[in-house]
């Protein structure tokens, strides 16, 4: 496994720790130059001093934030060649928690600002900077689901109902942006993590619960894996809006739903379904 940078440029956001820190820190070691955009000041510029790159205090659901993570990057290095949209956090508030008096404060969906606003400001910085550089194009991943959990981006998802909302969101774009900017030589791709160990923390109802979950080590996506689907979206020229599913050691690229019928086909814009009407 090598995904040879040879002087090319990874900008990276929530690089400061878990999937984003461990994939800075073999891309530098791959000859990469890594640019980390994280919302902790402490452990991004922690992040950039080890990998030898730069950091950009970035709130990734602020556009002008991730804007200026791009631009630094841009000026520093002349070129953007990956960019891995990887930021997202879960549910902080519990969507089913009971209240007394009518009605009931504002639900806060900022696991939604982070995993699908963020996902489509960092999508839509990269599709403009990756089409500056000398070669026009790049990639594009994006982490789809859980980094704690079990892929939420594909089943339903009890306790994480607003996170799971919004990895379903982010599948959506992946497949979409995968399709539209593939003549621009443009890679749009997805990870979906299973139980990675991180610092995301629990669920707020398991925290109220007093569980902490336990897997045996043999159901656990560890860094070698997650590094291993990234790589081979990166060597893949082929790959357009893929979702990898990474459960523990074993990969799976899962495809869209199939079309009920000619009607469904024909509304979404398949060319084969237009020549029959």
């Amino acid at each position: 496994m090598g995904a040879t940078g040879n002087g090319k440029v990874a900008l990276i956001t929530g690089g400061g720790s878990g999937i984003g820190l461990f994939t800075s820190k073999y891309l530098a070691e791959q000859g990469w130059h890594v640019s980390i955009a994280d919302m902790n000041e402490k452990t991004g510029q922690a992040a950039a001093d080890l990998v030898n790159g730069i950091f950009t205090k970035t709130n990734v659901t602020k556009y002008s934030d991730q804007a200026h993570a791009f631009q630094r990057t841009w000026e520093k290095y002349g070129r953007i060649d990956f960019v891995f949209a990887n930021a997202g956090i879960l549910d902080v508030s519990d969507f089913y928690q009971d209240y007394e008096k009518l009605p009931p404060p504002e639900l806060d969906l900022l696991s939604v600002r982070v995993s699908t606003d963020g996902a489509m400001y960092s999508s839509y910085l990269a599709m403009h900077y990756f089409r500056k550089n000398a070669t026009p194009g790049g990639d594009l991943i994006i982490t789809s689901s859980g980094k704690s959990t079990c892929p939420s981006a594909l089943y339903h998802s009890v306790i994480l109902p607003i996170y799971c909302a919004a990895k379903y969101a982010v599948n959506g774009l992946i497949r979409s942006l995968g399709e539209g900017l593939k003549k621009e030589n443009i890679k749009v791709n997805g990870i979906l993590p299973g139980a990675v160990p991180t610092n995301i923390g629990l669920p707020v109802k398991l925290e109220k619960l007093g569980i902490k979950p336990t897997l045996p080590d043999d159901k656990i996506t560890k860094e070698e894996h997650i590094l291993a689907a990234i790589t081979e979206l990166l060597e893949d020229k082929t790959a357009f809006g893929q979702c990898v599913e990474v459960s523990a050691a074993k990969r799976y690229r899962r495809k869209q739903h199939e079309y009920p019928d000619e009607t469904m086909a024909y509304l979404m814009g398949e060319k084969e379904s237009w020549s029959k009407h």
